[in-house]
């Protein structure tokens, strides 16, 4: 059976990209990004945040390095990728990251400087219509 390894991602980028190129002149850009988990009741509500390596190859790294800015709200699509290493100590190292194979730009350059400072904030625009009541018979549309 074929596997699949596919990565879909909302949230803000954390760093302007950088481009690079490999020796034989293959484009390269990388830049972290932020997606939030929102959990618990309004009250004793919580925020998780983890930080994802994004990185893109070819003609998608020159665009991503054009297009993409700090701070802007960012849906990539991808698959999982790790790196072994050995570092100056002798320790294994392990690195995972997520290979770009698209993305959309959720937020406009111009409009960054406006965004809330708050990255909790424009996740909470985009979880609005959804609560913590249960889910009743009523609710499943089969």
């Amino acid at each position: 059976m074929k596997g699949l390894n596919k990565v879909l991602l909302i949230g803000h980028v954390g760093r302007d990209p950088v481009l690079k190129y490999t020796p034989n002149g293959t484009p390269v850009a990388n830049f972290s990004m932020a997606t939030n988990e929102v959990y618990g009741s309004n009250e004793d509500r919580k925020v998780k945040t983890v930080w994802h390596t994004i990185v893109a190859w070819g003609k998608l790294a020159e665009l991503v390095n054009n297009m993409v800015r700090k701070g802007q709200l960012i849906y990539v699509e991808g698959k999982i990728s790790s790196r072994e290493w050995t570092d100056n100590s002798g320790n294994r190292r392990i690195n995972y990251e997520i290979i770009m194979r698209d993305f959309s730009l959720l937020q406009r350059k111009e409009s960054v400087g406006e965004m809330s400072s708050s990255p909790e904030e424009s996740i909470e625009e985009i979880e609005t219509p959804f609560t913590d009541e249960p889910i009743t018979e009523d609710d499943i549309p089969f």
